[in-house]
């Protein structure tokens, strides 16, 4: 991806920026889930992973719809985002996830003739 767009960054390379700059990645979803914080604002926590690290990503209030009305759904489980974000401490806060649903090929053996 790095060749398509250079600022795209792999989580470890993320993990070094400092905190509230942003960053563009290319991540699998190992798990995804939708919640209420304690002040009843909804949100989505997903723990993403690469080749390198994993990170949990949180989507809040209008990017969830945003989001959402940009890919026909919510993320989950699989699936390869392109995600446009904030680096926090621990964490990315998105601002854009676009879900990339074209088939990847891991394995030759996974190519059907």
């Amino acid at each position: 991806y790095s060749k398509a767009d250079p600022e795209i960054l792999n989580l470890a390379e993320i993990n070094l920026l400092d905190k509230d700059e942003h960053c563009k990645t290319v991540v699998q979803i190992k798990s995804a889930y939708q919640a209420k914080s304690k002040a009843g604002n909804r949100y989505i926590k997903i723990l993403a992973a690469d080749e390198t690290a994993e990170v949990p990503i949180y989507l809040f209030k209008d990017k969830i719809e945003q989001n959402h009305a940009a890919n026909g759904r919510h993320p989950k489980e699989d699936d390869l985002i392109y995600l446009i974000g904030q680096k926090k401490d621990n964490a990315i806060f998105g601002e854009t996830a676009q879900i990339q649903n074209h088939k990847i090929f891991l394995k030759v053996s996974e190519i059907n003739e």
